[in-house]
């Protein structure tokens, strides 16, 4: 698995502005020229004040990733939990996270000058 590195990274997966967003997580996604996808998390102290917490949630989402990882290739990924992660709702957590990645991944893996190729139906 690797991992998003370096401000530039981030603010490219930012702007290519296409976001996937469920109850407990938003996904930003872009494509990339790579074989293999890669995974950037933010995480902010208003969702989850604990680094603890925190650090939970990070490892949920790389495992999730890790386990999905096969079926993203080509996708930069950025996460961002929207309400705590808990051990108690974990599992709800992991259910919502590997459907958006499918849904982010589908949605966002086209560029999107492909979309201006299109013809639009009158």
């Amino acid at each position: 698995m690797r991992r998003l590195t370096g401000p530039r990274a981030y603010a490219a997966v930012f702007a290519y502005k296409c976001a996937v967003t469920g109850t407990m997580f938003q996904l930003h996604a872009r494509p990339n020229a790579m074989p293999e996808a890669r995974l950037g998390i933010v995480i902010s102290k208003r969702v989850l004040d604990k680094a603890v917490a925190r650090n939970y949630c990070k490892r949920l989402m790389r495992e999730v990733f890790r386990a999905a990882s096969s079926s993203l290739s080509g996708t930069d990924i950025v996460a961002r939990p929207r309400q705590p992660v808990t051990r108690a709702n974990a599992a709800a957590a992991r259910v919502e996270l590997s459907g958006l990645l499918r849904e982010a991944c589908r949605r966002c893996a086209r560029p999107k000058q492909a979309y201006a190729a299109l013809p639009v139906r009158s």
